[in-house]
């Protein structure tokens, strides 16, 4: 299995899209446009969305860290210089042999010579991150979980403005039951289901109505399900169907004393009424 790339070998700010001399807050401001691209709950078709959501959560650490920062600069120019000087000496190579293999001698020390730099700058970048403190941890987690609340918003404004009702559904990937037609036939019984899009890895799956009655009925025949084996969580909208507020009587003065008068006719009505259907009434 290939190892994963560290945060120190790639171009962190080529993928924030700033300078490097970028400031730190010109840096969060393009970590939250990206991660807004990125988040796999707004790509849950690329299986490497999460992946790279937490990758750039590491760029964002090192660059908030200045001593990380520091250092992978440091790294991060060894490594241009290096190439500089290997481009510089190709360019300048000559037909003879003797110069040639100078030339890759000299090269070969060079990498030599980066590596080891490049080992000593990549220990002290990793001795930095574990230094890091609580508050650079607690203000990323502060900022992803604001991310979220970001991205719920504006499903729930796009479910609200567009007359489209979603649903994510979960279950356990392991129970093989639900499938494409499976779910399409289970949820299109109540009335028209307008999309459904399930994920490649199984266990989820997004589903859309354009009738809101339909998708409170769907969702709660889904919830009825012996042994719940299904999970149903709304995008913008409630199972429940609103509570009527209560209605008042709202008079005063001569009105109320109308509303008196007529309670106690309706009472002695009713009170006759009674005693009609008892047998007791005088005849």
């Amino acid at each position: 299995m290939p190892k994963e790339d560290s945060v120190e070998d790639l171009d962190v700010y080529a993928i924030l899209g700033v300078p490097d001399e970028a400031s730190v807050q010109d840096i969060k401001k393009a970590y939250r446009k990206v991660a807004l691209q990125c988040h796999p709950d707004k790509n849950p078709d690329n299986p490497n969305a999460a992946k790279q959501f937490i990758q750039l959560a590491a760029v964002l650490k090192l660059l908030l860290d200045p001593a990380s920062r520091n250092a992978y600069d440091a790294l991060r120019k060894a490594r241009l210089q290096t190439k500089l000087r290997l481009e510089r000496q190709d360019s300048k190579r000559k037909k003879l042999r003797e110069d040639l293999e100078r030339r890759e001698k000299e090269s070969a020390q060079n990498r030599l010579d980066t590596r080891t730099e490049e080992q000593r700058l990549k220990a002290e970048i990793e001795r930095l991150r574990k230094e890091s403190s609580r508050q650079l941890e607690e203000e990323i987690e502060a900022m992803q979980k604001k991310l979220l609340e970001e991205i719920e918003e504006e499903a729930k404004r796009a479910a609200s403005d567009s007359s489209i009702y979603r649903m994510k559904l979960k279950w356990k990937k392991s129970d093989t039951r639900y499938d494409e037609n499976t779910l399409k036939e289970m949820f299109s019984k109540l009335g028209t289901l307008s999309a459904l899009v399930v994920s490649k890895k199984g266990g989820s799956a997004l589903l859309e109505y354009n009738d809101l009655h339909v998708a409170r009925l769907s969702a709660r025949s889904a919830l009825e399900l012996p042994g719940k084996p299904l999970e149903v969580t709304p995008i913008g909208w409630s199972i429940e169907e609103p509570k009527p507020e209560p209605v008042t009587d709202d008079v005063e003065g001569d009105d109320f004393e109308e509303l008196v008068f007529k309670r106690m006719r309706a009472a002695q009505v009713y009170q006759s009424q009674s005693k009609e259907g008892d047998g007791t009434s005088n005849l």
